[in-house]
């Protein structure tokens, strides 16, 4: 925890109580009125609150809740995220009478290389395939699936439906110039992202003209004529300023630039959109779809916000933790009065 906050709690009369377990919340007359905690001695005690605040992170470390509620091929994804948020808020909430939702929500992460680990948390940006936006993407069937223009982390979502939940990515030297080797965001620092899938063990190649997708290494599972033949039709059309299939919103330029870039991908997750619903008050809603008294969550353990859709993590933890804080305070003052 920050120092800074930590003094602010005490200096409030507050106290922190690091390595604590939560076991469950207390529920007395339809409401939580606190929680039942385990010390790091080992020790039980029950504390009493007026308002019990959820916000643990979400449930992307817990692989069977994935599979549970985001896609049964959930479970194996790679996570581009803490280890230790594994839905202990999640089930804290369920188990006071929180209403959760959806299930087909969907989930936020990124491509990256295949058969390639995380090995530091700065591999979660480094190895995300962000340029996939102006790449074409094919799955184990040789065929684009997804307007790869609405956004990597869309594709993510799209991909992890497909056959065996993987694809190729492919770029020519235009996308390769502007958009790999590039800084993606402005000031943030460039990474040739093919050179280190490569380096890392992934599965890529680099073909010097259309002709050589052909002969993609067979044990991949691709059929690299078919590759190339659709690669080919995509840039009569795009020459053409005929719409492909599926349609492409944004970058419509055609891919006919040699050589060829060839990163065989698969999504990682980040945090799922599945979780506890709330009110705009940051309220627990329970079954009935009424606020539960005293319940209150934020951030990532949050659901019902976005549907295959995506507006920033961080954003929801900090819009709502403030107004968790907000409903926190007007429920203290209305018990004061």
């Amino acid at each position: 925890m920050n120092l800074a906050c930590r003094q602010l709690i005490r200096r409030g009369g507050g106290t922190v109580l690091l390595e604590t377990r939560a076991e469950r919340l207390v529920v007395e007359d339809g409401g939580v009125t606190g929680a039942e905690l385990r010390l790091a001695d080992g020790t039980r005690t029950r504390v009493r609150a007026r308002s019990t605040l959820i916000a643990t992170g979400g449930f992307q470390g817990d692989t069977e809740l994935r599979a549970t509620h985001v896609h049964p091929r959930a479970g194996d994804m790679r996570l581009r995220s803490n280890p230790f948020s594994r839905g202990g808020g999640y089930r804290l909430a369920t188990g006071a009478g929180a209403a959760t939702g959806h299930d087909d929500a969907g989930f936020y992460g990124h491509l990256i290389p295949s058969g390639v680990p995380f090995t530091d948390p700065a591999d979660f940006v480094d190895l995300s395939l962000y340029y996939s936006e102006h790449a074409l993407l094919f799955n184990v069937a040789n065929d684009r699936f997804v307007d790869e223009t609405l956004g990597d982390h869309l594709t993510a979502m799209a991909l992890l439906e497909q056959p065996e939940g993987r694809g190729l990515l492919i770029a020519d030297a235009r996308v390769f110039r502007d958009w790999v080797v590039g800084s993606y965001v402005e000031g943030a620092v460039a990474v040739d992202k093919f050179a280190l899938a490569g380096k890392r063990g992934g599965r890529v190649g680099l073909a010097e003209d259309l002709d050589e997708l052909a002969y993609l290494p067979e044990e991949w599972g691709y059929r690299g004529d078919a590759v190339r033949d659709a690669v080919e039709l995509f840039n009569e059309r795009a020459a053409a300023g005929l719409e492909p299939a599926p349609g492409r919103k944004l970058d419509r330029l055609p891919l006919d630039e040699p050589p060829y870039y060839v990163i065989e991908a698969v999504p990682a997750i980040t945090f799922p959109f599945h979780g506890v619903r709330i009110d705009d008050r940051a309220r627990v809603l329970g079954g009935d779809g009424e606020p539960l008294p005293g319940l209150l969550a934020a951030g990532s353990d949050t659901g019902g916000l976005w549907h295959r859709a995506y507006a920033g993590g961080i954003a929801s933890a900090l819009v709502f933790g403030l107004t968790a804080a907000d409903t926190a305070t007007a429920t203290a003052a209305q018990v004061t009065d």
